[in-house]
């Protein structure tokens, strides 16, 4: 069951039309839901290349866009993302409360290049 005090921030200052907040937010709570019902919280932005390929040059040392940068919550805040199968922490700004599963902490913080991808579904 999922923690009621649960809090999904989405992001979009582009305004894309694809990630509209209402369809999304219900898509993501119940896959959170799922996965991880002792949550309190979840970050998503989506947002241009430049603004991924600044993000992963700074947390991954890839000086490249990438389609989605993850930076998980909780314990493992450390100050580097996941991206293209790579491991990491998170940035900076993530709340650093206690394992998601475990203490209903901050989940993580997901950014989207909504260009790239774009690209990747045509």
């Amino acid at each position: 069951m999922r923690n009621a005090a649960f809090e999904i921030v989405l992001l979009n200052p582009n305004r894309y039309a694809e990630a509209a907040a209402r369809p999304l937010r219900r898509w993501l709570e119940a896959l959170v839901g799922e996965l991880a019902p002792g949550c309190a919280s979840l970050g998503v932005r989506f947002a241009g290349d430049r603004a991924v390929r600044q993000a992963n040059r700074a947390f991954r040392g890839f000086d490249k866009t990438t389609d989605v940068l993850s930076f998980p919550g909780g314990d493992a805040a450390g100050g580097s993302a996941s991206g293209e199968g790579g491991e990491g922490g998170a940035p900076g700004g993530a709340a650093k409360a206690g394992a998601a599963g475990e203490h209903g902490g901050h989940l993580g913080d997901i950014l989207i290049s909504v260009p790239a991808a774009r690209r990747q579904a045509a």
